[in-house]
């Protein structure tokens, strides 16, 4: 009995392409020497602009300027806030763009979330929908209010 919204023919299609993907040979030594240099940055976001643009990351550099550029257009100093590259790193494959997370000193993530335009796509038959969504975890909330946990 099959169950679920995925057709057999979903499900095949997505096995063929792991197995496919299996196949596909490991990255060059200088190829991962930079995904991990861009992985190691952390900064603030504005000197993340800079360091993404030394590492001829001109298109990353110029959309996380722009994003900095529609905070700051809120009202909202960008030289305050940290970026780290290594955060949207996830086994959580659905996010596809711009992810987020809000911290307090000596605490779990307050809120996190970001982008994942892909999932109502995959859910409503290729139907594209834009999507953001987050949580705010509310017993974080509490201990930094020095509430019960």
């Amino acid at each position: 009995m099959h169950v679920g919204l995925r057709t057999r023919k979903d499900i095949a299609a997505r096995l063929a392409l792991l197995a496919e993907e299996a196949k596909t040979p490991p990255l060059s030594e200088a190829d991962l020497s930079r995904l991990r240099a861009l992985e190691a940055i952390e900064d603030t976001a504005p000197q993340a602009v800079a360091a993404l643009s030394e590492l001829g990351e001109a298109a990353s550099a110029a959309r996380l300027s722009d994003t900095l550029d529609a905070i700051a257009g809120q009202g909202v100093d960008p030289s305050g806030l940290r970026f780290q590259a290594s955060f949207g790193l996830t086994s959580l494959e659905y996010y596809s763009g711009f992810v987020f997370g809000f911290t307090a000193p000596g605490h779990a993530p307050v809120a996190t979330g970001g982008r994942y335009d892909l999932l109502p796509a995959a859910l409503n038959r290729g139907t594209q929908t834009p999507a953001v969504g987050g949580v705010i975890r509310p017993e974080v909330v509490l201990a930094l209010k020095g509430g019960a946990a």
